[in-house]
């Protein structure tokens, strides 16, 4: 499974290589992420490692399959990178057309209480599910987990999957995480407890989707509740 470049979409925090907190993604915002500047450049199958790097960041801002890449350079758990170090990249595969199928996903969440679509300032729709703390969430299709962790801003514990189709899903404001970083997920999979953490006042899942990195809106997406 290959990782496109995450452009604009959740705060997260992935530390790496001595780095403060970053966030280059940010929910309801639509610009294409500017990555961190003082980065390497991902050139010629090449990447030299900066200051602050984490092997996922490369994967991500080079687009290149996370296990692929650290299989070619021989780099294995905890996986560490320093200043410097030249990575070989391993091939892309070809970008997928703009003009994809519209999905057809199960739910997040099987027992709920509410939902509500909630519109950014753009006009575009993520969806919020009101359930018990602790309820199951689960991956709406197969896919990879490129996020699990604590979010930088108010989303608290959240996960992100890569899809195949180039969608790209998020679950926030999650009680429990139930899979990794990197972890291949079926479709209906369990991957959180539902729960308030990060900012909202009732126990919810925030879900958003993602096409090639831009945010679309969440309606028609998932199949009837």
């Amino acid at each position: 499974m290959f990782r496109v470049l995450l452009v604009a979409l959740i705060s997260i925090s992935l530390l790496g290589c001595g780095q403060t907190t970053r966030s280059y993604l940010q929910p309801g915002h639509n610009q294409v992420n500017p990555l961190n500047q003082s980065a390497g450049k991902c050139k010629s199958g090449h990447y030299v490692v900066a200051k602050g790097d984490t092997l996922s960041q490369v994967a991500v801002r080079c687009q290149v399959s996370f296990n692929e890449l650290a299989k070619k350079n021989s780099i294995f758990p905890p996986y560490v990178l320093y200043p410097g170090q030249e990575l070989s990249l391993p091939n892309k595969q070809a970008k997928p057309t703009l003009s994809v199928q519209k999905p057809n996903w199960v739910w997040p969440v099987e027992h709920f209480d509410k939902f509500d679509y909630v519109k950014d300032s753009a006009g575009i729709s993520g969806l919020n599910i009101y359930s018990e703390t602790g309820s199951l969430v689960k991956s709406v299709e197969a896919g990879e987990v490129v996020f699990a962790d604590n979010s930088v801003s108010n989303f608290g514990l959240m996960v992100i999957i890569r899809h195949e189709n180039g969608y790209l899903t998020v679950y926030a404001h999650n009680q429990r995480l139930q899979v990794k970083e990197g972890q291949i997920v079926k479709r209906g999979e369990v991957i959180a407890n539902l729960g308030r953490s990060g900012s909202t006042e009732l126990p919810k899942l925030y879900f958003e989707a993602r096409l090639h990195g831009r945010k679309v809106a969440a309606e028609g997406l998932l199949d009837q509740p």
